[in-house]
Formats: C-alpha cells, structure tokens, sequence
C-alpha cells in the first residue's frame, strides 16, 4: 500500500525538510500540496511533480485524496486542521508547537482518542541518534548521577515570516527553539521541568527574540536553557552535567557527543583518543542534514501503514506538555513579545 500523504503548509521548513524527505521515502507519495500561496505550491512541487494543488484541506479531504496529513502551517492554524484531518479518519504529523493553547492541544487529543488513527507532533529531536545514545548512557548509569544541565539553540540571521516573530503566533524563541528543549529533557532524564520553578529573561532583538529559562527537574536537578533568533550564528547544544563528567551533544558537530573528565582521572590512551576524536570532529567540514527530521517522518509512515513496532514515540501529549511549559515561560517573560 502507498500512503498517499497532504502536505498541509510549504513553506520554507516544509521546503527545507519534508518535501525532500517525503520524495525519498519509498511507499510513500506526497499527492497534493495545500497552501493558499500559489507561489509556496509551485517551489514545493519540484520535490513532488504530479501533487495536485490545494488552497485548502477541506476538498483534498472530501475527494478521498490522502489518508495521511503532515501539517507544517502556522501554529495558530494548527488545531482545526489537526481536528478535521483526525475526523476524517486520516493519520496525522503535526509540527511543534502543538497549537497556541491548552484548549486547542485539549480539543486534538480528544479527536485523537476518538478515532483509531495514527497521531504524532513534530518534536523530532527524540529520534536524534546522539540523543538517543545519551538517554541510554543516563539509564546505564556509565555518566554517574546527573547534577545538572545546560543548554543553548539559536539561529543565526535571516528573513523571518511575521508569525515567527510574534508569541501569540507561536515563532518567538520560547515556542519555536526553548519548546524542543522542554521535550528533549524530558525525554532524556525521564523528568520534565517543573513550571513551579521557571524564572524567565527575555530580550527583543528587530524580528526575533532571546531568552533564557532556569528552572529545575521535578527531580531536583537545576537547569538553564538559552534560545535566541537572529543572533549571528546557528548553535544547538545540550550539556549534561554529571558526577562523572560532562557530556556535551552538538546537534551541529557531525562528531559524537564528547565526554569531558578530569585528566587526572584519564589514562594516557584515554586523553589521546578524546584529543584524537576532537582533531576529527574539526575536521569533518561535511553538510550532514538533522538525521532526526528523516527519522520522524518515516517512523510516521511506517506507523500509518500499519507497521510494527505500535509504539509512538511522539504523541500528541509530549506536545501538550511541551505547550504548558512554554506557556508558562512567556508567562513568566511578562506576557506575549509585543
């Protein structure tokens, strides 16, 4: 069976990541593009020549024409489509943030729970091969108790759509960059932030935002996020602080996460692999695209077409959770960016 999948939204992430991952995913076909921006449907079709063209979800659903949606409008457009994709029997991929409120996130995991239907969020960085490797290290105990942990993801300068700019758009740097790391600690400690906790800082840069959250883990654990648009260069790190040592994972090195500990608690061997590991990690000036975007999407339709393993690793709930924290977050900033 060949999933026939609606691309709801194709614009430059969409652009960027799942219409040329889409295209290569076998038993799978991309048959109509839904945009309301004729040019956005044109760039987009040379990933999918054949793909009819919608304005809109309603006639593609009517037709009979998907059985599958990936919904990469924006986010305040998030729910109704989630909600009228689910209805209609259909499985769904939605990008994070979830929606713009609890009440909508609510009302998409009700329309889920109603229908036998395939229904995950776009928080991706859970299939990231050094992520994943991490949380088993944390599990096998090989880093010690974790103390704390550290973060920083920002993007460098660029022509940013309005949406991506505004908090109650969902594109301000809480709910477009901190929102993956409220999910990605979460999965990787196995406690979520505890919102009781969170202190906020926040600065307007021209078209974009930056922002710093501390808070702790409900599990104790301090923890300081720092997220920003428009600063001058694309970073994306998580450090776990450890009684072993620390473990930095560079979502942007395509070396492995790098394990710093006391030198005197090394061998010689041990020293000159870690500085050996580093000389090649520099080394290595390769483009490598996010291995989890690809991950994401084909563990979405394997999932649709009915394929084992059953177990969704990213449903719509880890979206809600994720939503509450940054909600809370932007509370805490003051309110909505003006």
């Amino acid at each position: 069976m060949t999933l026939r999948i609606g691309l709801v939204g194709c614009g430059r992430v969409a652009r960027f990541h799942h219409g040329p991952i889409l295209s290569r995913i076998s038993g799978a076909r991309v048959t109509a593009l839904i945009d309301p921006d004729p040019a956005a449907r044109k760039a987009m079709a040379r990933f999918h020549p054949g793909a009819t063209f919608y304005c809109d979800l309603e006639r593609p659903i009517a037709l009979g024409e998907v059985n599958a949606v990936i919904i990469c409008t924006p986010p305040a457009h998030h729910a109704e489509a989630v909600i009228a994709a689910l209805e209609a029997g259909l499985s769904v991929y939605v990008e994070k943030p979830i929606a713009m409120t609890l009440k909508d996130a609510d009302r998409m995991l009700e329309a889920a729970k109603a229908k036998d239907s395939v229904a995950m969020v776009g928080h991706n960085f859970r299939m990231h091969p050094k992520y994943r490797a991490a949380r088993k290290a944390l599990e096998r105990g090989d880093l010690g108790a974790l103390v704390g942990i550290r973060t920083l993801f920002t993007s460098e300068k660029r022509d940013l759509p309005g949406w991506k700019s505004e908090a109650d758009g969902g594109g301000d740097a809480i709910t477009d960059l901190a929102i993956h790391h409220f999910d990605i600690l979460s999965y990787l400690t196995g406690s979520p932030l505890d919102p009781d906790t969170l202190a906020v800082s926040k600065t307007m840069l021209n078209a974009g935002s930056l922002a710093t959250v501390t808070g702790k883990l409900q599990t104790g654990q301090p923890v300081s996020i720092t997220v920003g648009q428009l600063t001058g260069q694309n970073a994306h790190k998580v450090e776990l602080l450890c009684e072993a040592g620390h473990l930095e994972i560079d979502l942007l090195s395509n070396g492995e996460a790098h394990l710093s500990r006391p030198a005197h608690k090394m061998s010689i061997g041990e020293r000159l692999e870690q500085r050996l590991a580093m000389v090649r990690d520099a080394l290595d000036i390769r483009y490598k695209p996010d291995p989890s975007f690809d991950a994401a999407l084909r563990a979405f339709v394997h999932a649709s077409k009915g394929g084992a393993p059953a177990k969704n690793e990213m449903p719509l709930e880890i979206g809600r959770q994720a939503l509450a924290l940054s909600l809370d977050a932007i509370s805490k900033a003051g309110g909505a960016y003006e």
